[in-house]
This record gives C-alpha cells, structure tokens and sequence, in this order.
C-alpha cells in the first residue's frame, strides 16, 4: 500500500466496505479501502493532498451518524480539520452498517477558523454526532480548559465553549485526552481533571507587595508581578535583590495566594535578555537565550513546593525588555524593510522556542507565554505561535488604541499601565475596556502608578 510509516491508530470506517483512517508519519491524512473481491484489493487516498489541506499531528478521532462519517485531526499548529463523507445512501440504523460508504466524497473544513474564540487544542480530541449537533471537544494548548466547538447538523456554523468555565464552580482544567457520549441526545465529557480553572476578568499588576494578600482576599481575580530581570550573563535572567528562592518575589506572591485560599489566576512575569554586543546575532544565539532563561526559572519554581508552596503560576511569561536594550534586541531599527522584519521575526521564533522547551526540559506542567507590545506582535507574526500572548496596552489620552494586525486567536489578555483608581467611574470604565470589543481579554491587568493600589470596581 504505502512505504511510510503510520503516525497514528487506524480508525476503522463503518460500512460493508472494509476501511480505515490513519495518518502517515509525514502527517498525510489517508484513507484506505477494499472494495475488490480479494484481501489484496486495497486502495488508498490521500486526503491532505486530494484537498490542499495542513498535514496532521496527534491522534485522530471519529465521529459517525446514520448518514455521514466525521474524521478529525489537529494540526501542528492546533488547529481542528474536519473531514465529512457521506454514506452512499442513508440507513436506518448505523448499527446495520447496510450501506457502503462513498470514500470518494470528501468534504474538510478547519473548525478552528469558523468557532470564533476557539483556542488552539492538544491531545487527543472527541467528537460526538446526534441528530441535531456535531461536537469537537479537546483541551486547550498551553492552557488546559476543556472547550467544546459544536456546530448545528447541517450548516457549518460553529461556536465554541469553554466548559471549564461555563460548567460551574466544579470544573476543572483537564489533562489531554477528553473523550465522549452521547444518550438521548445528551452529551457527556470525560477527561481527567486537575485544578480549577483560572479565574477571567481584570486584575493588577506591579503593585506594592503589602498589598498582594489585600488584592487576593479583596476580589481582583488575577495578579501578577515580575519574578525576575535581564541579565548580561547566562542564564539571562536573575532574581532581584536575592539570590534566596524564598524572599524572591515570585515565590512570595506564590505564598500570598496560598495563604488566602482563594483560586486566583497567577501571571508570572520574567525579563529576559538577549543576545550582548560580544554575541552573534544569530537565530541560535537567541535559541541558546530563551532555553538558558526557560529552564532556570522553570528550576526555581519547582522548588517551591518544597519551600512550603504547593502551587505554580498559571502562566510563565517571558518579558523582552532585557538587556542590550529596552527590548532584548528583539525590535527592528526603526523603518525596517519587510525583509528586515523577517528576519527579526526569526529571532521572536527562536527565542520563544527556547524558552517554551527550556522550560519543558523541566517541567512540562508549566505553561509558557509572552509578553509583547502591538507593533511585535503584528510586526513579526507572533500570531502564529502557540504559546499564549499577553499584550501591553497604555491607558492615555482616550484610551488604548487599536494597531491593525495586532490581534489573534492566541491573545490571552492585556497587561495595560497608566490605569487611573481614581474616580471610581474611570477605574470601572478601564477594566470594562479590556473586557469588551474591540480587545475581548480573558485574562488581564491594570498597572497603577509606583506605590500605588486601588480595591477592585464595583461595576
């Protein structure tokens, strides 16, 4: 049939027909059937090729009714790809399995693009069909919450869920196999939990440190503060004012939210540097950057359990405004070509890159994001990444300003200073701003002046 390998289990395809889907290791989606009357009458197609369509990573999932077939697969980058086929005539019952499936009908579309807000997914995905809805379940990247894309039988019209969120106080964050079923029409999910989601909405950043325990037990849902500076040494990266895990900032914000046994959401913050003027710019040298940082602050919060703090932040997020400027070398001169701002682009990939898989070398629980200004993020594409973005907004003037092709599907929230407490209708006004359209955060902040914390709205 085929000299590659398979990169996934074979779903088997109902139908008189013998069949089966499975993904090639190069990440081909194939099909393959007999329909000849002997055991080697085997034929096969490619579906990636035959529709133009991303190749696949993971394993796939199957959904079927009694008159279609529904594959799905994620691709690298997250993505759900829908493919559909329709038997060749409908049956009563599919537990009859009387009609032949028509394999050369295939129908794709990626769900992700039509679910508005839907995050990129991970693991291994379920998908249920009754006679009214498909649904796609599958665990968030890099974050963890459960969502569900489900779409009305018939129409391409869908939405996404965040059922971590949506299904009450009990709900969980998930590991990464979710799987399905459906009686009555009722859909039930089963996956593996692991902790309460993190709260959304507004919180604060960079406020005095006597004041955390306050924010906590006050109602901001999300805190956040830096854990640590850019360095001109390796690993790039170091306390402040300590070399003592136990008095860093990172590790007592870390105390602060044990101690208030309240679920808030954790931003950790971590200015990294780049490449100094006796290194070579190179897409190696800020690979070897990001790792250096990634893996030492991942060292340092892992020792905070035995330190006396069982938790970890939601989010380890890596701030370029390192050393040996004001941006960790990462920011273009100013006027740039295209050509130019490519090239820098490869730099934003590789330093990310690095510090995503320093910090899995070791602790692949903790979830690795960046920090970024609108300009970086529309200037070097960092839409396209799959570690969640948490985007610098200024509270001046009229407010926060929209730059074009600075939004994307992997925008966590917004991380915004000059916040005013000050009157009480402006600091409501301020967080309903990063809450509404045209941002939409999930999971924000509002920085105050130096010294300066103001209790949550009321609003």
């Amino acid at each position: 049939m085929t000299s590659t390998g398979f990169a996934s289990d074979p779903q088997v395809l109902p139908g008189l027909t013998p069949g089966f889907a499975t993904t090639l290791a190069n990440g081909d989606l194939v099909v393959f059937s007999n329909s000849g009357a002997s055991i080697d009458s085997w034929t096969s197609e490619n579906l990636t090729t035959a529709t133009g369509t991303p190749r696949l990573s993971g394993p796939l999932a199957l959904g079927i009714s009694t008159s279609a077939i529904d594959l799905v697969g994620l691709t690298t980058a997250g993505s759900v790809e829908l493919y559909s086929s329709f038997y060749v005539s409908a049956t009563p019952a599919i537990t009859s399995h009387a009609k032949v499936v028509d394999f050369g009908s295939w129908s794709v579309e990626n769900v992700t693009t039509l679910a508005s807000g839907a995050p990129p997914l991970t693991g291994q995905l379920a998908v249920e069909v009754t006679p009214s809805e498909v649904a796609i379940a599958g665990q968030a990247a890099n974050w963890g919450d459960l969502f569900v894309l489900s779409s009305p039988a018939g129409t391409n019209t869908w939405s996404a869920t965040n059922v971590s969120v949506t299904a009450g106080s009990d709900a969980r964050t998930v590991a990464n196999i979710v799987a399905g079923l459906t009686l009555g029409g009722q859909l039930t999910l089963y996956a593996a939990g692991l902790a309460s989601p993190p709260p959304e909405g507004v919180g604060v950043y960079a406020i005095p440190s006597a004041k955390w325990s306050t924010a906590i037990t006050s109602g901001w849902p999300i805190i956040s503060e830096t854990g640590g500076l850019g360095t001109r040494s390796a690993p790039w990266v170091g306390f402040t004012g300590t070399t003592n895990v136990a008095q860093s900032p990172d590790f007592l914000l870390g105390q602060a939210i044990q101690n208030s046994h309240k679920r808030v959401t954790w931003l950790s913050f971590w200015t990294v540097s780049g490449p100094l003027a006796s290194e070579p710019q190179t897409t190696s040298t800020y690979y070897a950057h990001g790792y250096a940082a990634g893996e030492w602050v991942a060292t340092q919060i892992d020792t905070y359990r035995g330190l006396g703090v069982g938790l970890k932040p939601d989010w380890v997020i890596l701030d370029p405004e390192g050393y040996p400027d004001n941006h960790s070398g990462l920011d273009a001169p100013g006027g740039a070509s295209p050509a130019t701002l490519a090239k820098y682009a490869t730099y934003w990939s590789s330093m990310l890159s690095g510090w995503q898989q320093g910090i899995d070398s070791v602790d692949p629980s903790l979830n690795a994001g960046v920090y970024t200004e609108q300009s970086e993020y529309r200037n070097y594409q960092l839409s396209s990444l799959t570690m969640p973005v948490f985007m610098a907004l200024a509270f001046s003037g009229s407010g926060p300003t929209q730059v074009a092709g600075a939004s994307g599907s992997n925008v966590r929230g917004y991380i915004s200073f000059g916040a005013t407490c000050t009157p009480a209708s402006t600091l409501e006004s301020e967080a309903a701003t990063l809450l509404n359209p045209p941002w939409n955060g999930q999971f924000n902040t509002l920085q105050f002046n130096p010294g300066v914390y103001c209790a949550p709205p009321l609003g």
